[in-house]
């Protein structure tokens, strides 16, 4: 039996291609929600009619914003997980987690725990820094540490994996499933560009890294002030980083700026039809790396290291001249959409399924 055992709004939008991929192949599974990102998950599954959890973890509808609700959350469900691991695992079988959030650390102990196999989808990511990004960074680590498949999502992080001595099966998938969800979205017809939109900059900042600090988020703020007087700037905030702002003191200033338009979170298909028109991004995530890569999109990093190594990306480095050599020269970062026929998710399904032959 194959189980996929996710909570996060990134995780079900990269993870989504490999249940439709396993649905065309005949293959069933079971879908486990850890309910990090509850309300978010919930409405990604309604946009790509995707069934409901098979089981939740926690109370359908939370949605962790703080240090002291992911502690509680985290027990909880690690607890829920074992007692009720002969409803929610009725099989052997092997448990799918991807990348480095709270949820993947958790889903990985829970498969050990419940006497699954692991497998890591998004394995090997690196900056080679402990403690940047944190707790990412240790996540990733310790997950592929302990997984008994790891699938990497290019050459660089297969290598990461070989150069660590893990010695556990590791597949490169060449590129991240997020590519088969971004080629499915984007040839849909579902939530046409707004004209006022197209080439706006676009700003996702979500990192624990980032929103945690206030002398990174006033770098944020002055940043977005000086771009808002020449262009116009899109800003979809998530829930934690909004809350930030308010516990800081700056949503004020935001709210100020003429040019600076403030929305809650682009559903998933506007997000990708938005972010092809855009004239650049703005972001601290991994996530919108991988799309405007995809798309061929500029995108401004605000970090000082990144995990992936794509030519569209230009990182900040938390200086503001960089900012604004960046917005002058953007277009030097341009690069046509990546045209493929292959599709990671497939490669992923195969991978999986012949591993659980094997064993």
């Amino acid at each position: 039996m194959i189980y996929f055992l996710i909570g996060t709004k990134a995780q079900l939008i990269k993870m989504f291609p490999l249940m439709r991929q396993l649905q065309t192949v005949g293959v069933p599974y079971g879908y486990i929600d850890t309910v990090q990102h509850g309300p978010l998950c919930e409405n990604i599954r309604a946009i790509l009619k995707l069934s409901p959890p098979d089981h939740f973890l926690a109370k359908p509808g939370t949605q962790i914003e703080s240090t002291g609700s992911a502690i509680t959350w985290g027990i909880g469900i690690v607890f829920r997980a074992i007692v009720r691991r002969k409803l929610i695992f009725p099989e052997k079988g092997i448990v799918l987690v991807h990348g480095d959030t709270l949820s993947t650390l958790l889903g990985m102990i829970i498969g050990r725990v419940c006497g699954q196999q692991v497998c890591h989808v998004e394995a090997g990511e690196r900056t080679h820094k402990l403690l940047s990004p944190f707790p990412e960074e240790i996540i990733r680590r310790i997950v592929d540490k302990h997984s008994n498949l790891l699938l990497a999502c290019g050459p660089q992080q297969f290598k990461n994996i070989q150069a660590e001595g893990i010695l556990r099966k590791t597949i490169n998938l060449d590129y991240n499933t997020l590519l088969d969800a971004v080629q499915t979205v984007a040839e849909s017809d579902i939530n046409p560009v707004n004209q006022d939109q197209k080439h706006s900059i676009m700003v996702s900042i979500h990192r624990f890294e980032t929103i945690t600090s206030k002398s990174r988020m006033d770098f944020l703020v002055n940043a977005l002030e000086k771009l808002s007087q020449t262009d116009h700037i899109i800003f979809g905030l998530h829930p934690p980083t909004r809350k930030k702002f308010e516990e800081f003191g700056q949503m004020q200033r935001l709210q100020n700026m003429v040019n600076l338009h403030l929305r809650d979170l682009f559903e998933y298909p506007e997000f990708i039809r938005t972010l092809r028109s855009c004239k650049f991004i703005i972001t601290d995530g991994g996530g919108p790396q991988e799309e405007s890569y995809f798309l061929g999109i500029p995108c401004l990093l605000l970090r000082s290291e990144t995990e992936r190594n794509h030519p569209n990306v230009f990182m900040a480095e938390w200086d503001l001249t960089k900012v604004e050599w960046f917005n002058e020269n953007y277009g030097k970062y341009a690069r046509p959409p990546l045209a493929l026929t292959m599709s990671p998710s497939k490669k992923a399904v195969e991978a999986i399924l012949e591993h659980m032959e094997i064993k």
